[in-house]
């Protein structure tokens, strides 16, 4: 983000954040309802996400997820969404709002 301004690392920050839980919702509803096919999808884009910002526990979890999908073993899919995607993704959320918080401390500092 190097190159960005205070207000757009804001912003950049803030639509992570609601991505990453726009898709956790997607998943953990395609989880409870059955549906594999979207919660590949839902898994695909919270993979791409979390990496793309240090989320590598996060990604990780979303693709192991993914290979189970694929592999036709949807009951560990389902189960590993719903057991642990939420709690993976809010640990990702506060990192990123920790790091912000940290920024915005030094810009007062100065």
């Amino acid at each position: 983000i190097k190159g960005f301004s205070e207000e757009q690392v804001g912003q950049v920050f803030a639509q992570v954040a609601d991505d990453l839980d726009v898709h956790r919702r997607d998943a953990i509803t395609n989880a409870s309802k059955g549906h594999i096919a979207e919660l590949g999808r839902s898994c695909h884009a919270i993979k791409g996400v979390a990496a793309s910002f240090g989320g590598t526990k996060l990604a990780d979890l979303a693709q192991q997820i993914e290979v189970h999908v694929k592999g036709d073993d949807a009951e560990r899919a389902f189960a590993m969404t719903l057991d642990h995607l939420d709690s993976e993704t809010d640990a990702v959320l506060s990192a990123l709002d920790d790091y912000a918080n940290q920024q915005q401390a030094k810009k007062n500092d100065e």
